[in-house]
């Protein structure tokens, strides 16, 4: 029997890929755990169409002063959407392997990394694919 559930939540692996410190050249990756709010169909069209109007509104006006208004609220969007998303991490410790607790301090320190902000997103794009074969189930 399938529950649907309004405020679908999942636990799913992030894995983040960052140069390796030790051997130049190489990529070495580290996982951790996000737990991440599964939006539905409406809503996600909603932060997409956001998303490409603040698009639009830099190529209707590519002047540099303009392009970098944007870029500051297309980040700034992003953040809103991962926020919206992710509700707990769990398996992330900082450089003194201490666990970093999940609070929107931490959260803002956490996804100023871009390598973790794309093991996110591609985290969740995973989560709500349901491509199963790609997963190797």
């Amino acid at each position: 029997m399938f529950k649907l559930v309004q405020n679908l939540t999942c636990w799913w692996p992030v894995k983040v890929s960052e140069p390796d410190p030790n051997n130049p050249g190489k990529f070495i990756e580290h996982t951790f755990e996000a737990e991440l709010q599964i939006l539905d169909r409406e809503e996600s069209q909603k932060v997409e169409e956001e998303r490409k109007a603040l698009l639009k509104q830099a190529a209707d006006d590519p002047s540099d002063e303009n392009l970098a208004k944007i870029e500051k609220l297309l980040d700034a969007h992003d953040q809103m959407a991962f926020r919206r998303v992710l509700k707990n991490w769990r398996g992330l410790i900082d450089e003194t392997d201490q666990p970093i607790p999940f609070n929107d301090q931490t959260f803002l320190a956490v996804v100023k990394h871009e390598r973790v902000r794309r093991g996110l997103n591609a985290a969740y794009q995973e989560a709500i694919s349901g491509d199963k074969a790609r997963l190797g189930n």
